[in-house]
């Protein structure tokens, strides 16, 4: 790499990494919040730090991507057939786009599919080292299973749910799976991701959100009590269990395994909303602390996790399989449980979690600031409040309020086109309400529309303000698409 990189790359760089890897979430809580709490002007920054920062963005997201051209609904894979040395490992990617080894089962191999994303995938760590292979290790020495067992890793670094299953479904005549195990982390609803032309992945580039959202959303690992949340949350295990169904109307048996860190009650709500029937198991939260990660960048699950992980697949899948069952030694300090026989009564449990966590990380107002990241779901500054063409936000709903007032101020320096209006949404279960808004051009500069609150949404819960501008254009001086500047938004 050069001594000094261009400004005008550097700027496109840093857009990327604020706007569209999305970090918290795929590759590092730690790394991402450090940077959000302390922006810093491009134009401030020396040729070291505009380095620096280059080699922290390609080292999350290494350019090693390609788009997945069979089937957008996958997203991306990794460049086919060839040597990639990214995330502390250095392997050779088959055919598939993926990190193991040959895609066509050999005769008389037993394989386990294992579908996930980065957790999965093992960053951080080599694909010997990660829980699937761990797994595969482990099954050979103790399963008593007179043929070859192999774990195939259908995963990679930034998937959601339905990139993983959209995977899973186009590449199961090629992998021949004999039992699957599908692995969901916290962050599998937030939206696909892009690859840019480097290689590289971002979110937020562009309105594509797999679950039918005018903007890509991420909830940046946080569990809140709002309708969106649970919604596609609610989507996700549906479309894993409709999978499992299939599967086993082929005889090849399914778990699920919650990894990454998970609140029983909140997995065990969605087995129950999801409809999930076969067994599944929940990695303790003290499995995984600082302890058992990985330190950042990766941040993500060390050697010994991937151990005991590797354990507890083993015994949720033993049963099912009539492997020998693991002797006590081995056996990782789990419960496995069965969905059809989650009590319902977890619904209300996590309800009430999700109630809490909302009021610890959501206010009931939003005004653009550097602490307000956490109340961004995308397309948005929330530095700056400035809108892309669609964007979401999260405030927490306040006692005695019946309305959202929202304010918003022109760009200083509109196009030619200067934009029409916005259209102003809460989503919830009864249907929601919205509010069409035409911004008068020859008014103040700050205008503000009123919305209805809906009757459903309780005291407590997280709001979701979906904002959508009727379009939006790159202003000069700036570098991204802006429709309007957010001033305000406050119940009233």
């Amino acid at each position: 790499m050069t001594e000094r990189v261009p400004a005008a790359i550097a700027r496109w760089l840093l857009v990327a990494a604020l706007l569209g890897l999305g970090l918290a979430v795929v590759f590092g809580v730690g790394w991402y919040r450090s940077v959000r709490r302390a922006p810093t002007p491009l134009e401030a920054m020396s040729a070291a730090e505009r380095q620096a920062l280059v080699a922290a963005v390609l080292a999350q997201s290494p350019g090693v991507f390609s788009p997945a051209l069979f089937d957008p609904r996958v997203g991306y894979t990794l460049k086919t057939g060839t040597e990639i040395e990214a995330w502390d490992d250095i392997f050779t990617s088959n055919r598939l786009g993926y990190r193991t080894g040959v895609p066509e089962k050999r005769s008389g191999v037993f394989r386990v599919v294992f579908v996930g994303d980065s957790w999965t995938f093992g960053l951080g760590v080599s694909e010997a080292e990660s829980f699937p292979k761990r797994f595969e290790e482990l099954a050979l020495r103790r399963s008593g299973r007179q043929t070859d067992i192999e774990a195939w890793t259908l995963a990679l670094p930034g998937y959601n749910t339905l990139n993983e299953i959209a995977a899973l479904e186009n590449l199961a005549a090629v992998l021949e799976p004999d039992a699957v195990v599908f692995c969901p982390t916290i962050n599998d609803i937030d939206s696909s991701h892009m690859v840019l032309p480097n290689g590289s992945l971002a979110r937020g580039l562009s309105v594509f959100d797999d679950f039918g959202s005018a903007v890509s959303v991420s909830f940046k690992n946080q569990p809140l009590d709002s309708h969106l949340f649970l919604q596609r949350w609610t989507r996700a295990m549906r479309e894993v269990s409709t999978l499992q169904s299939r599967l086993a109307g082929r005889e090849v048996p399914s778990m699920v395994f919650f990894t990454g860190k998970w609140d029983d009650r909140l997995a065990h709500s969605l087995v129950l909303r999801g409809k999930i029937r076969s067994s599944y198991v929940i990695t303790p939260e003290e499995l995984t602390t600082l302890e058992w990660r990985n330190p950042p960048p990766f941040y993500h699950p060390n050697p010994e996790a991937h151990d005991l992980y590797s354990r507890m697949v083993y015994q949720g899948l033993e049963a099912e399989l009539g492997w020998n069952p693991l002797p006590g030694e081995l056996r990782a300090q789990v419960r496995i449980f069965e969905g059809g026989e989650t009590a319902p009564d977890w619904i209300r449990k996590a309800s009430e979690y999700l109630r809490a966590e909302s009021r610890k990380r959501i206010d009931v107002d939003f005004h653009p600031s550097a602490d307000r990241a956490h109340q961004s779901g995308g397309g948005i500054d929330p530095r700056t409040g400035a809108l892309e063409r669609a964007a979401v936000l999260f405030v927490r709903r306040e006692a005695g309020v019946e309305r959202l007032s929202i304010t918003l101020r022109r760009t200083e320096r509109p196009t030619v086109f200067d934009p029409e209006g916005l259209r102003v949404s809460i989503p919830s279960a009864s249907g929601g309400t919205s509010v069409a808004f035409a911004f008068d051009d020859h008014g103040p500069p700050d205008q503000s529309l009123v919305l209805g609150l809906p009757s459903d949404i309780e005291v407590g819960s997280v709001i979701d303000v979906i904002i959508e501008a009727d379009w939006a254009s790159v202003q000069p001086g700036l570098t991204g698409a802006t429709s309007f500047v957010l001033v305000a938004v406050e119940q009233e």
